[in-house]
């Protein structure tokens, strides 16, 4: 590479390009370590090749996932710029050299492969603009992107994206698609629109047929041309029903739904069905949902209603309403449903099964398990299973259908074979259910062999062809049979893992390995010599559709009999997401509307460019008539553009957008718009209309997107205001309810911009509106939303028995009964009566029971909770009564044989468990058990040191952090070794690290489980390190290394509280009583001082539609004001190297700085960067984003942008200085480099930068006075506990908050603080 600049170049030009070019040379050596290694090895192979060149393995990451997932090959000057745009310090952004030669082909720059054996460099099924530019003549019938490339009136229409443009991004490298469609007429585009428009228009009751000619004030009729346009006149009425009834009544295959059909349209909602439907039909239906969909009634019922085939459901006179204003009346008998839902037959079994650990041994039994089979309807009258027998060995065949014979008759949902001979076996299951003449069944057949070698048995949880969304990944449960496990040496009994693990210490090893199918996916983020497998969400190169299969190998180490589990697994496509900006908004008629739907995505590949969106969009109003007559918007783009006075006031629209892609079924996301009339303005008058604030309402749920478009009634819901024209901060909100009375729902404040409404609200609602009214300085507005409930899993859960004794004395055996529509993963665990803490036990699994061996004493609430694939949740409860046991010698020393050789067959969830429960037992040991203080101490150490090792076990993101917390918890409290206590501190970041992985793949951290690990790393520092009498003693790791590891893990534990919480949600409660006090939370204020949630949500508004020539988006209003230089549009222009086409610059400000401070590590992240020793610093204006999707303007192009910022001096204090500042994305701090300050008036500041990003305008008191180190108490600990921790890792994506001090930090640092000496 040629680092030569021409003479008179920008000097920081030159030392840019030097590192811009260190970058090409060492990615321009990719090819060749690539092919040394022969393999597709895909990102493995780029990431660690990235970080040998020295750059952050964050950004290699990233780039990674954007690359691989759009394009087999790059150049290496796209990778430089991109890594760039990471942060990675290349500078290539501003070097021509590397702009000039960013796509394949130009300058004659090849492509880098990014795999061994690429063999394109287009993706598939795609089309160079020079196939098509031909075609694109704006003609009826000629291809297009975009309907401004039709001519006239004619529309794009795309036909779900069946031909793509795709071509190399000038601004970034990567390869880019759009959807080819075609130039339609707007008469033909909208036909069957015009047509369902005026169907039932009529002038007489002739032309109705046996309907009548309803005259109707706001009828319209509507023509079409090419040249005109949609033209509306009048009509004299509509075709209506004389009499409005029911037609039919159907039920689903579930049989909880009831799809009634009307026969003309009825007025839309959601309610309750008893508000519509007789006393009689109610109590069939049950607590039922009912919700109108044009001309259909929609009845969600759950599994405990009465309606079969041949009920009649009966309307109440006058209560269901049509959109014309008349009201329905009539009865409707229930149809016979086509089918119903099969049984979901859940068998397990052993794929083989071995002889014994010896010639003496008893032989070994196999058992085969279906009696998780559930019925998904919850309302089958009967459900039968039979047992066949398919292929048996000869000698065992008689004895086997024996045996299945006795199974059919009692039928039964278990087999247990046992004096098998060797050879295979096939029985075939089927479970059949049964239903008012309805029957639908599933079969499965059961295929395994014996043999005669002494092999362990394995069990799979669940089917062993697993299919399973891409975009969620799976997790396969293997259980391995402790007894099954014998030693290698042949000895004269049976030894099993217990006894082996005494003379040989040998652990068991397994073995992951693809063994067929058609998708080559990367393995590498997979743990394959682990019991259980995990498969990530979308691995690299795995497919949807494709089929592969996997096989288990188990042996006993140095054993060379080795059982086998062979596994297929079927990814299948996950549902498209479409998402929309707004889900309820109020507008003015006289102003503009954009919708914006370009956050919808495929979470199969969220990354990928090269398979573009299809969008289309569609409106209804509410009075029936045609959305848009003189003006017809484009509706195949990603957002919805409507000029002012394009919409009529007073009117309700329903916007829809629809979301397709390579032919997979459409996801749909919609929104409602109230239109306000606007204000008319004449020659000479003022507005006729007073000033009104409009806005939206949106649905908040956490760091993430909502999973659905219904809320979870057993969750809080969040609902935030967006009012628009006036500044948030300075708006009074005033929200009511369709709920009767917030107040007894819990709720107290109502007078927020963000509104949090507690699940019990939801008892019994099918549905909940909002409105919330805001206020500004005269004016007023409101905006709504409605809010319909999910139907959530129905399930009953049943314990038996309620009453036994504690540690093993009694086993609680747990059984979940649950109805629901798709699959369902259950986790079951305790809790004490009134404590909010849960203890897991079984997570995400298949089983729908659970058998609790070992419970502590008292009023013990047992849980199940059952998720179904939408990710809605049922929980319920059963309290039982555990009775005070006695704890002795010989159980403690039983249960630790039991829990070491849980160890070595490696089972971590299992470990898990029985830990936890050796360490209730170990804690409730008393002064009569014989049990002396040393062995105790010695069971405790080494339970502690089990349970933290859990935590770095393979696979950590299956680790269930609360068992571990809860047996730590009771570890800790007593005398453990100084060797256990260091491993508890040092486990605090792997648990941390643990939690993070949950909130980033889109799961939820309670301030429950945070309560939990705090207490157990303060009751470890507390008992263990502040015990000065045996410091002498000690043999801790470095002091100061764990002090910095309790930090570090005390401030991310404070940014995944940050994530969790709603916005403006300040209920840190769970912090304080017992749990807190030992952490030094006392009040609610404590926790809130760390942290400050306020509303990390804004409003995403859409950017500008896409055209085909350079535009500048200038932002400014009569508040904060933007101003790019003057030369900015002359120099971009003839740079377009730098400056892509289009450019789109966007603004935005927020006036609440609190969360900004927060995250920049309160004041003394403040503190960082300023003169040395000043004090008291204050953001005294909002924060000012200047951003460009396209642009790093980090070239001072045309000189210096300005932005005025408006300044609160009530927050500065006399004699402080006022300064610009801008956040340095390379530290994370704030900076003033390249930044003058003016001060345009005494409440506005202006600041100008030569780039473009944060801004703020910072208040500070120089002249410092310096403090004096805090003094020695003479035995080298310091008598001043250390400062608030600053993480020195900028730009964290999960919200990570830098410093701030509080209680808590105050205990646990000055806790931490006696480590050092």
């Amino acid at each position: 590479w040629d680092s030569n600049q021409p003479s008179g170049e920008d000097p920081l030009i030159v030392e840019a390009c030097k590192s811009c070019t260190k970058c090409k040379s060492h990615f321009s050596g990719y090819a060749e370590a690539l092919a040394k290694l022969n393999i597709d090895s895909g990102t493995r192979a780029f990431t660690n090749f990235c970080r040998e060149g020295g750059y952050p393995p964050g950004a290699c990451n990233k780039l990674a996932a954007r690359i691989f997932a759009s394009q087999p090959d790059i150049t290496v000057s796209a990778i430089c710029i991109n890594l760039d745009r990471e942060d990675a310090g290349t500078n290539c952004d501003l070097c021509d050299d590397a702009w000039s030669s960013i796509c394949m082909g130009s300058n004659s720059t090849m492509a880098l492969p990014l795999y061994h054996n690429s063999a394109s460099t287009e993706p598939s099924g795609s089309e160079t603009s020079a196939d098509i530019m031909s075609e694109m003549t704006g003609a009826i019938g000629s291809v297009c992107v975009l309907s401004s490339d039709c001519s006239g009136l004619a529309t794009c229409a795309q036909n779900g994206c069946q031909r793509s443009l795709c071509e190399c991004d000038p601004s970034d490298g990567l390869t880019r698609c759009d959807c080819l469609g075609t130039c339609r007429g707007l008469c033909e585009a909208r036909a069957a629109e015009l047509a369902e428009a005026n169907e039932n228009n009529c002038s007489t009751d002739a032309q109705c047929g046996n309907d009548v000619c309803e005259a109707r004030p706001f009828c319209s009729s509507y023509t079409c041309s090419e040249a005109d346009g949609i033209q509306a006149v009048p009509c004299s009425g509509q075709c209506t029903p004389s009499a409005l009834t029911l037609v039919a009544a159907t039920l689903s295959q579930d049989l909880r739904r009831l799809t009634i059909d009307l026969n003309a349209p009825a007025k839309g909602g959601a309610f309750s069905c008893g508000d519509v439907f007789t006393p009689s039909s109610t109590a069939m239906m049950g607590d039922a949902r009912c919700e109108v969909r044009g001309m259909q009634l929609v009845a969600s019922m759950d599994a405990a209603n009465t309606v079969i085939p041949g009920s009649t459901i009966v309307l109440a006179e006058g209560m269901l309403t049509s959109v014309s204003g008349l009201t329905f009346s009539g009865s409707a008998v229930v149809d016979t449903p086509v089918r119903m839902l099969p049984p979901r037959l859940d068998v397990k079994y052993p794929q083989q099964v071995g002889g014994g650990c010896s010639s003496l041994a008893a032989p070994t039994s196999l058992l085969i398990d279906a009696s998780g089979t559930v019925d998904p309807t919850g309302r089958a009258e009967s459900m039968v299973m039979t047992w066949q027998l398919a292929g048996a060995a000869s000698a065992s065949s008689p004895q086997v259908q024996a045996a299945l014979i006795r199974a059919q008759l009692a039928n039964a949902t278990k087999v247990e074979l046992s004096d098998l001979a060797d050879g295979a076996y096939s029985v075939v299951v089927t479970a059949t259910l049964r239903f008012h003449g309805l029957m639908s069944e599933s079969t499965k057949t059961v295929n395994f062999v014996k043999t005669a070698d002494a092999i362990p048995l394995l069990t799979l949880e669940g089917n062993a062809t697993r299919s399973f969304m891409l975009a969620q990944g799976t997790r396969v449960r293997v259980k391995v049979d402790i007894d099954s496990v014998c030693n290698k040496q042949n000895t004269t009994s049976a030894r099993k893992l217990l006894t082996m693990r005494r003379l040989l210490a040998a652990r068991m090893e397994y073995t992951w390995t693809v063994t067929a199918g058609s998708a080559d996916f990367d393995t590498a983020g997979m743990t394959l010599t682990s019991k259980d497998l995990t498969i990530p969400p979308s691995p690299e190169r795995m497919t949807a559709g494709s089929t592969f299969g996997m096989q288990l190998t188990a042996r006993l180490a140095g054993a060379a009999a080795a059982a086998t589990l062979d596994l297929t697994l079927q990814p299948t496509a996950s549902s498209l997401v479409a998402l929309l900006n707004i889900t309820a908004k109020t507008h003015l008629s006289t102003m503009p509307l954009a919708i914006s739907g370009q956050r919808s995505f495929d979470p199969d590949s969220p990354f990928d460019t090269s398979s573009p969106l299809s969008f289309s969009w569609s409106c209804t109003r509410e009075d029936g008539a045609l959305c848009f007559t003189a003006y017809t918007p484009a509706l195949n783009g990603p957002a919805l553009h409507i000029p002012a006075n394009n919409l009529t006031g007073g009117m309700i629209y329903v916007f829809q957008l629809a979301v397709s892609k390579s032919g997979r079924e459409a996801s749909t996301a919609r929104t409602v718009v109230r239109v306000v009339a606007g204000p008319t303005v004449t020659e000479g008058a003022n507005s006729t209309a007073a000033t009104v604030i409009t806005g939206s309402v949106s649905r908040w749920c956490g760091a993430f997107m909502c999973p659905s478009a219904q809320h979870n009634p057993q969750q809080k819901l969040v609902l935030m205001a967006h009012p628009e024209g006036a500044p948030p901060g300075r708006v009074s909100f005033s929200w009511s309810s369709s709920i009767p009375s917030l107040a007894a729902a819990g709720m107290t404040d109502t007078s927020g911009r963000t509104l949090v409404v507690p699940s019990l609200a939801f008892n019994g609602l099918a549905s909940a509106s909002f409105q919330v009214n805001m206020t500004f300085e005269g004016a007023t507005g409101s905006a709504s939303t409605l809010v319909t409930m999910a139907a959530l899993p129905e399930c009953a859960l049943s314990v038996d028995p309620l009453e036994g004794a504690a540690f093993g004395g009694t086993t609680f055996t747990a059984a979940a009964d649950c109805a629901a529509s798709s699959a369902l993963a259950y986790t079951f665990g305790y809790s004490a009566v009134g404590s909010r803490s849960r203890v897991p036990l079984q997570t995400s699994s298949t089983n729908a029971g659970y058998s609790f061996t070992s419970l502590p004493p008292g009023m013990i609430v047992l849980y199940m909770c059952a998720q179904d694939q939408l990710s809605l949740t049922s929980c319920q409860t059963v309290v039982v009564n555990v009775t005070e046991a006695a704890v002795s010698l010989v159980s403690l020393t039983d249960a630790s044989d039991q829990l070491e050789a849980t160890i070595l067959a490696g089972d971590v969830e299992a470990t898990t468990t029985l830990a936890l429960m050796q360490a209730q037992r170990l804690n409730a040991v008393s002064s009569t058990s014989g049990v002396s203080e040393e062995a105790q101490e010695e069971m405790a150490s080494g339970l502690t040191t089990t349970l933290v090792s859990v935590l770095s076990s393979e696979g950590g993101g299956d680790v269930n952090v609360m068992a571990v917390m809860e047996g730590l918890k009771q570890t800790t409290r007593q005398k453990v070794s100084y060797e256990a206590a260091d491993a508890v501190l040092s486990g605090l970041s792997s648990a941390t690290t643990i939690l993070q992985q949950q909130v980033s793949a889109g799961g939820s951290v309670s301030a429950e489980q945070l309560g939990s690990v705090l207490f157990v790393y303060s009751q470890t520092l507390t008992s263990r390190y502040l015990n000065r009498t045996a410091a002498s003693n000690r043999t801790t790791s470095d002091a100061k290394e764990v002090k910095a590891k309790v930090d570090e893990s005390m401030t991310r534990m404070a940014a995944i509280i940050a994530d969790s919480m709603a916005p403006g949600e300040r209920d840190v409660s769970s912090f304080s009583g017992g749990e807190g006090a030992a952490i030094g939370f006392t009040t609610k204020k404590d926790f809130s001082d760390r942290i400050k949630p306020e509303n990390p949500v804004t409003a995403v508004m859409p950017t500008a539609e896409v055209t085909r020539r350079r535009s500048l988006l200038q932002t400014s209003s009569a508040d904060p004001v933007l101003r790019m230089p003057s030369e900015f549009a002359a120099e971009c222009a003839a740079a377009p190297n730098i400056c892509p086409d289009p450019v789109t610059l966007t603004f935005q400000y927020s006036e609440d700085p609190a969360l900004y401070t927060t995250a920049l590590g309160g004041e003394e992240g403040l503190l960082q960067n300023l003169p040395a020793g000043s004090t008291d610093p204050k953001i005294i204006s909002g924060v000012a984003n200047a951003a460009s999707a396209t642009l790093k303007f980090a070239a001072r192009i045309g000189g210096k942008l300005e932005v005025d910022m408006p300044v609160d001096k009530t927050l500065q204090k006399e004699g402080q200085t006022t300064q610009c500042m801008r956040l340095d994305s390379e530290t994370g701090y704030l900076t003033n480099s390249e930044m003058e300050t003016t001060m345009k008036s005494a409440d506005m500041a202006t600041c100008s930068s030569d780039r473009l990003g944060e801004f703020v305008v910072l208040a500070f008191t120089p002249l410092p006075s310096p403090s004096p180190p805090p003094p020695s108490t003479g035995d080298g600990v310091r008598s001043a506990p250390y400062p608030p921790p600053v993480v020195e890792t900028p730009g964290s994506s999960s919200g990570s908050v830098r410093g701030a001090g509080s209680a808590l930090l105050a205990t646990l640092v000055a806790l931490a603080a006696a480590l050092v000496f």
